[in-house]
């Protein structure tokens, strides 16, 4: 099963014209909370996050900034519920689908798809993150302002 979703997407300014152009691509992010993957929410406050640097955020009073996020057309295949506590942050593909073994560079051949994160009791959100930039389709463009 392909487990098909529509998930946002927030970006930076800087890299909405590299998106456009040339998709997502997991070499321009950097390191989160489940390696170096492509990230994408179910819900839109989340993909918000990453709009912009939070230490920009409010500075000027009533500036209404443009931001871009994308609604992703992906393939989330079989999901790696991942831990909340940190130990994925060197992740760079999902981990094996062999019992026993579920490590991300072990040798086995057998592996989940993508991995969901957020699932602890104490996380708002969940985030979901594909490794292969082939199961991910940027399909709508969303710009909006932000009103402090």
């Amino acid at each position: 099963e392909i487990n098909e979703h529509f998930l946002f997407h927030g970006t930076k300014p800087e890299r909405v014209d590299a998106i456009l152009n040339t998709g997502l691509d997991f070499r321009m992010s950097g390191q989160g909370m489940f390696g170096r993957g492509i990230y994408f929410a179910e819900n839109s406050t989340k993909a918000d996050q990453y709009t912009d640097w939070i230490w920009q955020r409010g500075k000027e009073e009533g500036k209404h900034d443009t931001k871009t996020m994308f609604l992703v057309r992906a393939t989330l295949g079989r999901l790696f519920v991942g831990p909340d506590d940190g130990t994925a942050r060197s992740f760079t593909r999902p981990p094996c689908t062999v019992q026993g073994c579920v490590r991300f560079d072990c040798s086995h051949v057998e592996r989940f798809d993508a991995v969901i994160g957020g699932t602890s009791k104490h996380k708002m959100f969940r985030e979901y993150v594909i490794y292969d930039r082939s199961q991910a389709y940027p399909e709508y463009v969303i710009t909006y302002s932000r009103i402090y």
